[in-house]
C-alpha cells in the first residue's frame, strides 16, 4: 500500500492549495491522520450529525434544540444562543472521525482543539495548522461532479496583516509629525 502522503497527493492533489504558505500541506495532513491510526484514506465517506451550535462558545449538542436559547434577540449582544447545525464528518470503514487536531507553530501535534472554536462556524473542518505565514484550515468537501469525499487546505489569513497595520500606524505617526513639525517651523 501506498504511503498516506502517496494516496493523498494521487487522490485529492488536484483539489485545495498543498503548498499554501510555503507548507508541504499533503504531508501534514498525512500527520494528522496518522495521529489517529488512519493509514488508508481509499474508501473515505461523509456522514453528518444534526443538532444546534452555541454562537458565543462553538459548543455542540445534539438533538432537538430544546431548552436552549434560539432566539438570539440582540445579536450584538453578548449572549449565548444556538443555532441549527449539520457537523459533518468523514468515515472510513467502520469508523468516524471529526476534528483531528491542530499542528502548531513547533511543528506538534494537539488534539485540544484549541482553534476550534474560531472554526466551527465554519463546517466541515477537520484540521488546522499554524504553520507558515496565517493558517490553513482542512476541510470536508465533496466533488459536486463526481460526488468523490476528499479532504483540502484552505488558507485562512496572513500574521502578516498585523505587520502591515503596525507599519501603516507608524507610517501615520511620522506623517503626523512631519505635518506637525512643519506647522511648527513655519
Amino acid at each position: 500500500m501506498p504511503s498516506l502522503y502517496d494516496q493523498i497527493k494521487s487522490q485529492w492533489g488536484n483539489y485545495g492549495e498543498w503548498d499554501a504558505a510555503g507548507v508541504d500541506r499533503a504531508a501534514e495532513l498525512a500527520r494528522l491522520l496518522e495521529s489517529k491510526g488512519i493509514t488508508d484514506i481509499s474508501q473515505i465517506g461523509k456522514s453528518g450529525t444534526t443538532g444546534y451550535l452555541n454562537m458565543s462558545t462553538g459548543e455542540f449538542k445534539e438533538g432537538s434544540g430544546e431548552g436552549l436559547n434560539l432566539n438570539p434577540g440582540n445579536i450584538n449582544e453578548s449572549i449565548d444562543y444556538w443555532q441549527p447545525y449539520t457537523r459533518n464528518q468523514f468515515t472510513l470503514g467502520d469508523a468516524s472521525y471529526g476534528y483531528l487536531g491542530d499542528v502548531n507553530n513547533d511543528n506538534t501535534i494537539s488534539n485540544s482543539g484549541t482553534s476550534l472554536g474560531d472554526y466551527l462556524k465554519k463546517n466541515d473542518l477537520v484540521g488546522w495548522s499554524a504553520q507558515g505565514h496565517g493558517n490553513v484550515g482542512y476541510f470536508l468537501k465533496t466533488d459536486p461532479k463526481t460526488g468523490k469525499v476528499y479532504i483540502a487546505p484552505e488558507w485562512g489569513s496572513s500574521s502578516d496583516t498585523g505587520e502591515i497595520r503596525d507599519f501603516a500606524k507608524a507610517a501615520a505617526a511620522m506623517a503626523g509629525l512631519t505635518y506637525g513639525l512643519d506647522i511648527a517651523l513655519s
